[in-house]
C-alpha cells in the first residue's frame, strides 16, 4: 500500500536561488568527475596536485519513486575551467525514457546540452528567468556553466524517472563546450564512443 504524502509548501528566494527545505544535498568534486571532463590530463594535473575543487552541489526535494510523483532541486555550479572545458554537471540519462524535466534559471549563465540516446545533441541557453522544457526522446542532459559566476537553476521532474550516469561516465558527451578565444563553443567531443 502507497504511503499517504501530504502538501508542504517552502521558500525559493529568487535572489541566492537558497530553498528554505531540501531533504537531500551532494556536493560533487573534482575528483568525483575525473572520467566526465574529456582534458584527463588536466583533471589528473590538479589532482596530483592535492587539487580537489567543489564544482557543482545541488539541493533537492525528493518524493518516492512513484509515477505521478514529482521531485525538484536547485543545482549550483560553480564558475571555472578544467583546461579549456568549462565546469559541468556529470550529465544523466533518465533511466524511464518516458521522462520530460524542466529547468528554470535563477543565477549566472550557461548552457544545457540535450542529447538522445542516438548521439544527437542540441543545447538551449539558461540563465535567469528562461524556462527550458527537455521532452522525453532528447532525455540525456548536462549543465555547464560558462559565466563568471556561479549557475544556479531550478530543475522539476517525475520522481520516478531515475538517473543513468553511468552511460555516460562510459561513453561521454557528443558535444562539449569549451573557451575559445575568451568565448563559449559547443564541439565534437572525441572521446565520445
Amino acid at each position: 500500500m502507497r504511503k499517504e504524502l501530504k502538501p508542504y509548501s517552502l521558500c525559493l528566494n529568487f535572489e541566492s536561488g537558497e530553498l528554505s527545505f531540501y531533504n537531500k544535498k551532494v556536493e560533487i568534486k573534482l575528483s568525483d568527475l575525473k572520467n566526465f571532463f574529456s582534458n584527463r590530463e588536466a583533471v589528473e594535473s590538479k589532482l596530483t596536485k592535492g587539487e580537489d575543487p567543489l564544482i557543482y552541489s545541488y539541493y533537492d526535494c525528493v518524493q518516492p519513486p512513484v509515477r505521478g510523483e514529482m521531485s525538484f532541486g536547485v543545482t549550483r555550479i560553480l564558475p571555472g575551467k578544467i583546461g579549456d572545458e568549462y565546469n559541468h554537471t556529470r550529465g544523466h540519462y533518465h533511466t524511464d525514457g518516458g521522462a520530460g524535466e524542466i529547468y528554470v534559471g535563477i543565477k549566472g549563465e550557461g548552457f544545457l546540452l540535450l542529447q538522445k540516446r542516438d548521439g544527437s545533441c542540441t543545447s538551449e541557453k539558461l540563465e535567469r528567468g528562461r524556462v527550458v522544457y527537455t521532452p522525453t526522446d532528447w532525455n540525456g542532459h548536462r549543465t555547464v556553466n560558462t559565466g563568471k559566476d556561479e549557475l544556479v537553476f531550478l530543475t522539476i521532474e517525475q520522481a520516478d524517472s531515475g538517473h543513468d550516469y553511468e552511460t555516460i561516465k562510459e561513453k561521454g558527451f557528443a558535444k562539449l563546450v569549451v573557451e575559445r578565444n575568451g568565448k563559449p563553443v559547443m564541439v565534437n567531443n572525441s572521446r565520445y564512443k
